[in-house]
């Protein structure tokens, strides 16, 4: 059970398996990875700063300010710059995302029906649930 948590928790299995499947999306669109990601989290998360997205997704400043600045160049996100505070910039995504949100959100959800595949909706809320608390334990440990 252990080893299972361990390599969970590295995520490195999960992570061949999503770059399995959003590999053609991202050659598709002339996207990275982490710039599909960004384009998820804003379209779930409307008006959102990159450093909101830098804390809650754990991320080099760097790579995301990069990703940020690629999106905004390709059409895909448009940056406003915070009113109160011009140090900041809330992102938006634009049309031209939409069908790249629309694919990566079906590609999702395959590759969760594959992930649960043989899982009862009892056990994956259980899973939710306690996964939800590890996470709030992870973000008092973390910085």
């Amino acid at each position: 059970m252990a080893d299972n948590l361990d390599i969970v928790l590295r995520g490195r299995m999960l992570k061949r398996i999503s770059d399995l499947a959003f590999g053609e999306l991202r050659r598709k669109y002339g996207l990275k990875q982490l710039e599909v990601e960004i384009l998820i989290y804003l379209s779930r998360n409307p008006g959102s700063s990159a450093s909101t997205f830098i804390k809650e997704m754990g991320l080099n400043k760097g790579q995301v300010s990069v990703a940020m600045d690629s999106l905004s160049s390709g059409g895909f996100i448009a940056l406003e710059q915070d009113n109160k505070d011009h140090r900041y910039s809330h992102a938006s995504i634009t049309e031209k995302a939409l069908p790249v949100l629309e694919d990566a959100e079906r590609l999702k959800a395959q590759y969760e029906k594959m992930i649960f595949s043989g899982i009862s909706p009892e056990e994956a809320s259980s899973f939710w649930s306690v996964l939800e608390k590890i996470m709030a334990n992870l973000r008092k440990i973390g910085p």
